[in-house]
């Protein structure tokens, strides 16, 4: 019989957890696309690492968008947003790495260099086998308290610049939509937000704003992450318009990429995005990567976004 399996690190946590579908776990998993059309809600429990089942394998890997025709696409988001008057499109790429990865052993690469991110393997016969160091949570609930967070902007470790007016004009609008979100929602209130902080996620620096709020009896973590994802880090604002674009010019679905996983257990949840991660397949694995675009955009410096933001992952595996 074909099962699931999950390993997670949690961020700046010591210890990998592993789990493996059931009939009836104590751990509910949930795995959901970008465009939360494929959706999983596996019932987990604990297992040894050793007893974990084989993984599984797409295909057919997506396709990877040249320099030059990425190059082109952005050119013309600047181009459609300025004339447009929208706020932001994330326009992403996939690509291709023909070297076959070992699952586990990258696993625990993964963990040894970035103890600050949550990593993470998933193996599906349905979805196949993904591997990630995310650095976004999407929600998180410990009894009545609810945290989440708004990350955009990015600037490579080591840069000179600082992060401009367009990194936090596209940060406060991430800030904004969440805010406003939770603020409408039910179940929801006491919503408060910090300020605006650098944070480090392995070779960039995003700018991050904290959310927190409570919760009552009413509230249904199903329904908030509905509204909440895909939030204008992944997709754009205004939103529909963004997704739309999104779909007729990146060139590729997305699936899993950008999408959000989880786990729950009584009276706590924590999901994230997944972003840094990869498609491992039999001859290679797919990066994915996507930049936050602007009517202040350049396009040369979004294509090296996604290029220090696919070395999360490229620089671990070629250790």
């Amino acid at each position: 019989m074909q099962k699931a399996h999950l390993r997670i690190r949690r961020a700046r946590a010591g210890a990998v957890e592993n789990y493996q579908e059931s009939a009836a776990g104590p751990v509910a998993f949930t795995w959901s696309s970008f465009a939360q059309d494929q959706k999983y809600h596996l019932a987990l429990q604990p297992m040894e690492a050793s007893e974990a089942p084989p993984f599984y394998y797409q295909n057919e890997p997506p396709h990877s968008l040249p320099k030059e025709q990425y190059m082109k696409a952005l050119e013309n988001t600047i181009a459609t947003i300025q004339k447009q008057g929208w706020g932001k499109v994330v326009l992403s790429r996939a690509q291709f790495v023909p070297q076959p990865q070992n699952p586990k052993q990258l696993f625990k690469k993964l963990c040894q260099a970035y103890p600050q991110l949550t990593v993470y393997l998933f193996s599906h016969p349905k979805v196949g086998t993904w591997c990630g160091a995310t650095p976004e949570t999407l929600l998180e609930k410990e009894g009545t308290s609810l945290k989440t967070m708004s990350l955009a902007g990015t600037r490579k470790v080591g840069s000179t610049q600082d992060f401009s007016a367009k990194e936090y004009h596209e940060q406060r609008l991430v800030t904004e939509f969440i805010e406003q979100t939770l603020q409408a929602s039910p179940g929801i209130s006491s919503v408060e937000k910090g300020g605006v902080e650098e944070v480090q996620a392995a070779q960039v620096l995003h700018l991050q704003t904290k959310l927190q709020a409570q919760i009552n009896d009413s509230f249904a973590m199903q329904d908030l992450l509905e509204k909440l994802h895909p939030t204008p880090a992944v997709s754009g604002l205004p939103r529909q318009e963004a997704l739309e674009y999104i779909q007729q010019t990146e060139g590729y679905s997305r699936g899993f990429y950008a999408g959000y996983f989880g786990l729950s257990q009584q009276q706590a949840a924590h999901y994230w995005v997944n972003l840094r991660c990869m498609q491992l397949f039999k001859n290679g694995f797919s990066l994915y990567a996507g930049g936050g675009i602007t009517a202040q955009s350049h396009a040369l410096s979004e294509w090296h976004e996604t290029e220090a933001k696919m070395e999360t992952l490229l620089s671990v595996v070629n250790r």
